[in-house]
């Protein structure tokens, strides 16, 4: 099969990046493209695969700081047209949906924009052009993802609960493929200075949804030291928490052997952390929300947090003991999430596809120009 990947942007080491690479890895040869493509704040294994940037003016500023350009990459991707392929397989929090094609499209879906559905969440209050840029083209810009999520052959979603938000903002029903740890507990080990000797991990972008300023206060409480892994948010000053920054795979493969458990907090669409750190037999302490309700069951790889409020999410902490549970047990578990399961599911849905299409004998898309990219 010829396959294109395309994906909303590079610019970001996160879940849906390494999502990317599991696809690309699950297709070898397949054309990548993307709205953006920072090599320095992304992962390095996308270099190998060329990636073809949509013309965008401006872009070098997006890259920079992709929530800036929210308002202009919809048109890059609405004008964007992929052919010569089989299939397009978009990866998409936001834009890869929209772009055309003459064959079959299928999405799969991080979360409907956050920007146009859950703006409280996503967007700061400190990031008042955003809000103020959405507020003036939001109606637009949610008649365009409407039309853009239902050009598609078929529809995947990440977990249960991106799938209940997909029939909401789309009234479409999508298949539900989990996605696959991203980095394996196999491979090579490099150690980060400054770490103590007992900590649970968490891993996390500067994002308002992701409730890191709510978990370096409750472990500060519980008295259980911290460290955080990523960027974006500001510096603390806690003899409770180690800040380490942004990682490679070799550092972060240390941190998940040596550290006690997992801590997940973000109001996530799915979460890619608790299973990594099950894959290397670490428990999660995680949220009693959204993806994390799929992959940590208590009492077998984890414990729940009711809710974000500080007394409870302490409480949990101080009672969190990683030493009742059964690691090999745990590495069992995370098998289910494992990369071969990911492209094995998700290979058979894509050729299902491409076999419809060529049985039907039919297409659909308006002429519009080839893609150009750079």
């Amino acid at each position: 099969m010829r396959v294109a990947v395309v994906h909303d942007y590079l610019s970001a080491r996160g879940g849906a990046e390494r999502v990317v690479l599991a696809m690309l890895r699950t297709f070898p040869g397949c054309r990548l493209i993307a709205g953006a493509y920072n090599p320095a704040k992304t992962f390095p294994d996308f270099a190998l695969h060329r990636p073809k940037r949509l013309p965008l003016r401006g872009r070098w500023l997006f890259e920079r700081d992709y929530r800036l350009g929210l308002t202009v990459y919809g048109k890059a991707f609405k004008r964007a047209v992929i052919d010569d392929t089989d299939i397009v397989l978009c990866s998409s929090s936001g834009f890869a949906h929209l772009v055309r094609t003459d064959a079959p499209k299928v999405v799969y879906c991080h979360n409907p924009p956050r920007w146009l559905y859950q703006q409280d969440e996503y967007l700061r209050r400190r990031f008042g052009l955003g809000r103020m840029a959405l507020s003036l083209y939001g109606g637009r810009l949610r008649r365009d993802d409407l039309a853009g999520a239902r050009s598609a052959t078929c529809y995947i979603a990440n977990s249960q609960a991106v799938a209940q938000r997909i029939r909401d903002a789309y009234d479409i029903e999508p298949v539900v493929i989990n996605p696959p740890y991203g980095i394996s507990p196999d491979g090579a080990e490099r150690a980060v200075s400054g770490v103590p000797g007992e900590f649970l991990l968490l891993i996390a972008r500067g994002r308002r949804y992701k409730h890191v300023s709510v978990a370096v206060e409750a472990t500060q409480r519980a008295h259980r030291c911290l460290v955080v892994v990523g960027s974006g948010f500001p510096q603390m000053s806690s003899p409770y928490v180690v800040r380490v920054g942004a990682v490679d795979d070799e550092q972060l493969r240390w941190l998940y052997r040596r550290c006690e458990g997992v801590l997940a907090v973000g109001s996530e669409d799915f979460g890619l952390t608790p299973i990594e750190g099950h894959s290397f037999g670490k428990p999660a302490l995680a949220l009693r929300h959204g993806g994390y309700l799929e992959t940590v069951v208590e009492g077998l790889n984890g414990s729940f947090i009711e809710n974000l409020d500080v007394d409870v999410v302490s409480a949990a902490l101080r009672s969190f003991d990683t030493t009742v549970f059964d690691p090999a047990a745990i590495e069992r578990r995370a098998r289910l999430y494992g990369p071969a399961n990911f492209s094995a599911r998700l290979r058979g849905l894509v050729e299902a596809v491409v076999s419809q299409a060529k049985a039907d004998g039919s297409s659909e898309m308006g002429g519009s120009p080839r893609l150009a990219t750079s």
